[in-house]
């Protein structure tokens, strides 16, 4: 669904095949005719979809920028913007960490819904590529919807564990929890969640065991593992799984 635009006017593409990379692979290219008058600034749109990769809750998007090395001379500026769906913050963006694949490109600043970069007299390399690491839009807007539902309806302890459950969902990792700073309030707004969730809803053995599963893998991957002497997140999950077999065996 690639789609050109020149000064604001479509442009017709051509679809063509290279060998290259490391291992000759067949590269697809997609060209276009640009003619640029001199001293003249030409505005060139580009808009196409682009797949993700990952798995859940976790995506990672990237985009080519060493190809801007073959502009005569460097860039006088680049602005690169990610622009996310919903405000960009350290809970739903990897800042200074790693799912266990790809890091979000250094330098960010977060602004609102932003992530920017912002280069003078940029000669791009191959660590200029922009790379950004982040929950799932998908579930992030499960997140959201959550939160609204919370809001509009305190009371609502089935909700409040849907949420607790998809904070602890995007504060572990496949093997370990999130040590960064949006992972570790993660955590606490999950434990909140599932807390709240059970003083309304007490007698509810799936939730005691949800809460139980967060505290256990808390003290299993930060204390025990990690070599920390705190027992109180792993009796507090004893607590809560003998709870939740007594009311469902």
């Amino acid at each position: 669904d690639l789609h050109v635009r020149v000064d604001g006017n479509p442009v017709s593409t051509t679809r063509n095949e290279y060998i290259g990379g490391v291992y000759d692979d067949i590269i697809p290219w997609t060209e276009f005719e640009v003619y640029f008058s001199a001293g003249q600034d030409v505005i060139i749109e580009v808009d196409y979809t682009l797949d993700g990769t990952g798995e859940y809750p976790y995506i990672s998007f990237k985009y080519l920028l060493e190809t801007g090395a073959g502009w005569k001379d460097a860039i006088g500026n680049v602005d690169l913007i990610v622009r996310l769906p919903y405000e960009a913050n350290q809970h739903n963006v990897f800042l200074d960490s790693s799912p266990g694949w790809g890091h979000t490109s250094l330098g960010v600043v977060l602004e609102g819904q932003d992530l920017r970069w912002d280069y003078d007299d940029l000669e791009p390399e191959y660590q200029h590529n922009l790379s950004v690491v982040m929950v799932m839009p998908s579930v992030w807007g499960k997140v959201l919807t959550e939160r609204q539902n919370v809001a509009i309806n305190p009371q609502d302890g089935e909700a409040w564990g849907r949420l607790g459950k998809l904070y602890k969902e995007i504060s572990l990792l496949r093997r370990g929890i999130r040590h960064d700073q949006g992972g570790i309030e993660l955590f606490d707004l999950s434990a909140e969640a599932y807390q709240k969730a059970l003083e309304l809803l007490p007698k509810d053995a799936l939730w005691h065991a949800g809460y139980a599963d967060l505290l256990h893998s808390r003290y299993y991957w930060e204390e025990l593992i990690a070599g920390g002497y705190s027992l109180s997140n792993y009796l507090k999950a004893i607590e809560e799984y003998a709870l939740a077999y007594s009311l469902d065996p």
